[in-house]
């Protein structure tokens, strides 16, 4: 049964037509159905005619996935625009790296509609070639007078292309292109203008100018700036309220490396606290998945395997005790309730079943930890001193 489940995705992908490129996003929710934390891989599955590279992953392809967690994922599509129209269908499938040629889910399918290039049809009117040879030699002579004129009176140099209308990185691409260099951008509150696109450029589209002695100046249209609150340590709907309550939105969930922190507590964010950034923009916030507390008691575990189980989910062993019930010398209980979510670190305590003897005809129970469970402990660096009865021999 597969670990991953696609249950929200679009069934079409809108494509806007900028920068010589059909643009375009698709977002899925993938949730981990198991009881376990899991490494996910996100790949995007074509069908029909498109290409992969017209496909990516936004953020990293490959991410933890913590147990009962869905998480976003972002299909970013870029196509060519002199691209062919048509219909091409993708899928996005999340994969479990540590079986992938056996577990792993695909989405819904998602129609992307490249649009055809409309074109004004031409029409086509009979004509006497006795006349259309006699306008061209016209017409060749008149651009002649023309290109001689422009060359010995008119402005030398490139001609700056026309960057209004696109954001900064995309409008230094566009400047590269004809040999111009961008000065870095300046940033200009406006309430009328698009936010984050250029709306003003120096010198302006057209103008003739030296490449090599010319740095476009590009103005970009942003929101009024105010301070970033620090939300670094606070938990991640406090955090997303503090940040809505201030005027800016929160980007998609990004889930980190557990760092010791509580789960769901934010350990990093774009901007940082105390910078300025444009209200209304986002602020991406990356979180502590925490660690999830592996079942030490069903089924039962001795304790050298307990140890090595919970050093392997990211946890130590904290107090060892024994008791006279259960199986001896397997785990019968354990401090931390399993499969909850807790900090990277957290100490569970565990305690294991004692042995029966006999002494003089009389059934006891004795309080004894093996010697190689304590030795293990005590070589890991992970055991607090354990809670050995101080009686030897308990009557049941």
């Amino acid at each position: 049964m597969p670990s991953f489940e696609i249950p929200d995705g679009p069934t079409t992908v809108a494509l806007k037509t900028e920068a010589g490129f059909h643009k375009g996003n698709a977002v899925f929710g993938v949730t981990n159905k198991t009881g376990e934390g899991l490494t996910a891989r996100f790949s995007v599955q074509i069908q029909g005619g498109g290409k992969a590279e017209w496909y990516s992953i936004q953020g990293e392809p490959e991410r933890p996935v913590a147990a009962g967690e869905t998480q976003t994922v972002t299909v970013v599509a870029k196509i060519p625009a002199a691209t062919p129209a048509g219909q091409h269908r993708i899928k996005l499938r999340a994969t479990n790296v540590n079986d992938p040629d056996n577990d792993s889910t695909d989405s819904a399918v998602a129609t992307v509609t490249i649009p055809a290039v409309v074109k004004p049809p031409v029409q086509k009117k009979p004509f006497p070639w006795w006349i259309i040879a006699v306008a061209a030699g016209v017409l060749v002579l008149v651009i002649g007078v023309i290109v001689a004129v422009v060359l010995m009176s008119g402005p030398k140099g490139t001609a700056v292309p026309k960057v209004t209308g696109l954001d900064y990185p995309a409008a230094v691409a566009e400047l590269k292109k004809s040999g111009f260099a961008a000065a870095p951008a300046i940033n200009e509150i406006s309430k009328d203008q698009p936010l984050g696109l250029v709306f003003k450029q120096e010198p302006t589209a057209d103008t003739k100018a030296d490449p090599a002695k010319t740095e476009v100046k590009l103005t970009v249209a942003v929101g009024e700036t105010v301070a970033v609150p620090t939300v670094t340590d606070k938990p991640y709907v406090g955090a997303q309220a503090l940040l809505e309550d201030r005027g800016f939105t929160v980007g998609p969930r990004v889930v980190g490396e557990a760092t010791g922190k509580e789960p769901d507590t934010v350990v990093a964010q774009d901007p940082t606290g105390e910078t300025s950034a444009p209200k209304g923009s986002p602020v991406n916030l990356t979180v502590d998945p925490g660690v999830v507390v592996p079942d030490l008691v069903t089924p039962q575990f001795d304790g050298i395997a307990g140890i090595k189980t919970l050093q392997s989910a990211g946890l130590d062993i904290g107090t060892i005790g024994s008791a006279c019930r259960g199986t001896v010398d397997k785990i019968i209980e354990q401090s931390v309730e399993a499969k909850s979510k807790v900090a990277k670190g957290t100490k569970v305590n565990i305690v294991l079943g004692a042995p029966s003897v006999f002494v003089n005809g009389r059934q006891t129970c004795r309080l004894f930890i093996r010697q190689d469970v304590l030795v293990f402990a005590n070589r890991a660096k992970l055991a607090a001193p354990t809670t050995i009865p101080t009686q030897k021999l308990q009557v049941q």
